[in-house]
Order: C-alpha cells, then structure tokens, then sequence
C-alpha cells in the first residue's frame, strides 16, 4: 500500500500530512483538477504494457488506433469528482 501511495504521490494525486509523513494522505489537488488518466498514468507509468503487438493490417491496426485514442480521450475528461457522483453513499445500500 505504501508504495501504491509513494507512486501516487510522486504524481502529484496526493499529499502526505501528519506528523511522521505517514499519519494521512489527502488529494493532492482538487479532485475536478485530477483526471482519471493522470491516476492511471501514476500507477502504471507512461509506457505501453508489456506484450502488446499491432495488428497486423492496417485497417485492423488504424480501428485499434482509433479506439485507443478514444479511451485516452475519455479518461483524460473524467476526473475524480466524476466519479464520485458515480458512487453511491456507503450507507445507501443499507
């Protein structure tokens, strides 16, 4: 967890606070200021996973193309307080 948190931290998505720098953890920034891309860029890095090859034709390859950016697309206009609205209270499904 500490390091989940040390990765996240290091992306500016949260700030350490306490006495020990280990009491609590908050946002970094305001939560409509963070993208869902940047959270996923802070775990895993900017670069490609591993094992992934391109489709071999081009019509194939130029869809793949297509799609991914359109992923990108998406996480980059989402933020974190999109998601909460998302998110039902915890006590709602009591």
């Amino acid at each position: 967890m500490r390091a989940i948190l040390g990765d996240l931290e290091a992306g500016g998505i949260v700030s350490v606070r306490g006495a020990d720098r280990r009491d609590a953890y908050q946002l970094g920034r305001a939560a409509d200021a963070i993208s869902i891309a940047q959270v996923l860029e802070a775990l895993r890095g900017r670069s490609m996973p591993a094992g992934r090859e391109s489709p071999p034709d081009p019509s194939v390859r130029a869809l793949v193309a297509e799609l991914e950016r359109g992923i990108e697309k998406a996480l980059d206009e989402r933020t974190l307080a999109d998601l909460t609205g998302a998110v039902p209270p915890a006590d709602a499904a009591r």
